[in-house]
């Protein structure tokens, strides 16, 4: 069975946060993400073989996202 799961994050500075989770995108053995941009928009797309594969490349771009919130605060 194969997985595809799109994530739009509208973000107010998107080129920013293109540019910290590009060089976190690598192609795995059993998962792949691709990131876009999009006007004010960053699109994540992730492919995986298996649930366990999207749940990890899931979790990773979460924790990203978790990680440019509360840096953004700090700024703030």
């Amino acid at each position: 069975m194969k997985y595809n799961l799109v994530l739009a994050v509208d973000a107010e500075n998107p080129e920013k946060l293109f540019q910290i989770i590009q060089p976190e995108i690598n192609k795995k053995k059993r998962s792949e993400i691709k990131v876009k941009k999009e006007k004010q928009k960053i699109i994540l797309e992730v492919s995986a073989i298996d649930a366990i594969a999207l749940k990890a490349s899931t979790n990773l771009l979460l924790k990203i996202l978790e990680i440019y919130e509360k840096s953004k605060e700090l700024i703030e």
